[in-house]
């Protein structure tokens, strides 16, 4: 499946389920990344609970993994204090993704932003 179709299939998904925006515009990107600001979820809660899922995300570029520092990139489109440099995420999308796993991982987000949402608003997680 190609990578536009992933992304299309991942966006479907997810539109009407979480509120979401995405980052930068389709012309200038890379046709296999996505990048994506989930408002009010913090990244660094949102990429743990997916990794334990089975999803892999991250909140940076590839050449930043592991780094703690907001993305250069965001912080020069949106300023340092946007929360979109705190609650971004990169999703990719691989060459031997099936429909099943794009369904799978939606599913699995809308379930983990709702749980984050949830404990947030208890302020279990504050």
């Amino acid at each position: 499946m190609t990578s536009k179709l992933c992304e299309i299939l991942f966006l479907r998904g997810i539109t009407g389920q979480v509120a979401f925006e995405i980052n930068g515009d389709n012309a200038s990107k890379a046709p296999h990344i996505l990048n994506i600001w989930f408002p009010g979820i913090p990244s660094n809660l949102l990429i743990p609970h997916l990794d334990l899922a089975g999803i892999a995300i991250s909140a940076g570029s590839a050449c930043s993994s592991g780094s703690v520092k907001s993305s250069h990139v965001l912080v020069s489109m949106f300023g340092s204090e946007s929360p979109r440099n705190t609650e971004s995420v990169r999703v990719s999308f691989g060459p031997d993704l099936a429909i099943t796993d794009i369904e799978n991982a939606t599913k699995i987000l809308i379930q983990t932003i709702s749980k984050i949402q949830d404990l947030l608003q208890k302020e279990v997680l504050v």
